[in-house]
């Protein structure tokens, strides 16, 4: 949350926020023509969603996510989110993955009837500094050019991206992303219509507050408050790093990383 929505609670919030992004993928008809813009090779009529969120889920299960389940009429399972962080992380893919296989194992179904799956995550940040618009991954084989066969499918898409041919609808949907909202596309203006709708719905508001006072518990968890005022007082009277700064005050290396986010939200 940005420090301009502390001061004004009334500032827009757009698609690329995963709150929002969460509620508007949770609309069916939004969620099938997004999917039939990526995947047209697939020839998806309709799909049913689910949302699976998890803001107050045990940390076994990672606590915080907010992703939509999509099924269409043939049985293909598409896992579907927003992602934020600048920084990659490969095996969160893997994690999504993972959950969409047990989605089918659960219903008692055998590996061989296991569905088509998709792992979808769109981003505003080029983690491979490729400049692809959609880059999709299955398991491979480059020394004997051989697909593995296994029907997992992974997508990034990257609304900065300017390489590789989408339709005019995905674009726009990037566009938005990126700012730019165009009413005349049908989908841009279902979309805009209801992140309207959202934006200005005082309860949907409170929730994703809530949402995110939860998640920076999550992130926060562990941390010791003096240790990050005695690490901020050391590097401005030494004039040392955040990281010099906690190796000084014995700070192990693993916990680092969350006490840097918190200085860095304090500085």
């Amino acid at each position: 949350m940005s420090k301009d929505e502390h001061l004004n609670p009334y500032e827009p919030i757009g698609i690329t926020d995963d709150f929002m992004f969460f509620a508007v993928m949770s609309d069916e008809e939004i969620c099938t023509r997004l999917l039939q813009e990526l995947l047209p090779e697939l020839n998806i009529k309709r799909v049913t969603t689910r949302a699976q969120s998890q803001i107050k889920g045990g940390r076994e299960d990672k606590g915080i996510r907010l992703d939509i389940q999509a099924f269409d009429e043939q049985g293909r399972v598409y896992d579907i989110e927003m992602q934020l962080s600048r920084k990659f992380h490969p095996k969160r893919s893997r994690y999504y993955r993972t959950l969409v296989d047990m989605v089918s194992l659960l219903t008692g179904d055998d590996y061989d009837d296991m569905p088509m799956s998709f792992v979808i995550i769109f981003s505003p940040f080029d983690h491979f500094g490729i400049d692809e618009r959609v880059i999709e991954f299955i398991e491979y084989s480059p020394k004997h050019h051989l697909a593995l066969g296994d029907e997992m499918h992974t997508l990034y898409v990257n609304s900065k991206g300017t390489k590789g041919e989408v339709s005019p609808t995905l674009q726009k949907f990037l566009d938005l992303m990126n700012g730019q909202v165009d009413r005349k596309n049908d989908l841009i203006d279902a979309i805009a219509e209801k992140m309207n709708y959202y934006n200005h719905n005082q309860e949907w508001r409170a929730n994703r507050l809530e949402y995110e006072t939860t998640l920076r518990h999550e992130r926060n968890e562990g941390i010791d408050e003096a240790t990050v005022k005695n690490a901020l007082s050391v590097m401005v009277k030494f004039n040392v790093t955040a990281e010099q700064a906690l190796d000084a005050l014995d700070v192990p290396k693993p916990d680092q990383p969350k006490y840097l986010q918190m200085m860095k939200e304090k500085v």
